[in-house]
Order: C-alpha cells, then structure tokens, then sequence
C-alpha cells in the first residue's frame, strides 16, 4: 500500500497531545516534519485544527503543486 509514496509529511501542532514525530515508523521513506501552531491551546483544537489552518493549506498546495510539475 505505501510502496508507491516518495515521501511523507507530518504535520503536527506541539501542543498536540496525540500526533508525533513518525520517521521511526517509515524508515524506509524520507518523512519531512512541519509544524503548524496557530490554532489554538486547547487538545482537541490542537489535534483537529490543522484543517482550518492557512499554513496547512500552503503546505499541502505546495506539495500538490510539485508533484503534478513532476
């Protein structure tokens, strides 16, 4: 299932009581940790909030962006 994956972001809010670093679950695949911290204190905000954030968004857009350049 993940043989055709190149890479893998991780993106995760340090205030964030379930989400961690994952490159030791993939050491076969170059994962790329980003932190995105804008959305609030609070554990549920912190777990769920990455979908209403801009730089989430830019971050995904980047990544969709380089890959159909290709």
């Amino acid at each position: 299932m993940l043989s055709n994956l190149k890479r893998w972001v991780n993106i995760s809010n340090p205030l964030d009581g379930i989400a961690r670093p994952i490159q030791a679950f993939f050491r076969n695949m170059p994962i790329v940790e980003e932190q995105v911290s804008s959305f609030g204190s609070e554990p549920i905000s912190a777990h769920t909030g990455y979908w209403k954030d801009e730089k989430t968004a830019a971050l995904i857009a980047r990544d969709v962006l380089a890959a159909l350049k290709g």
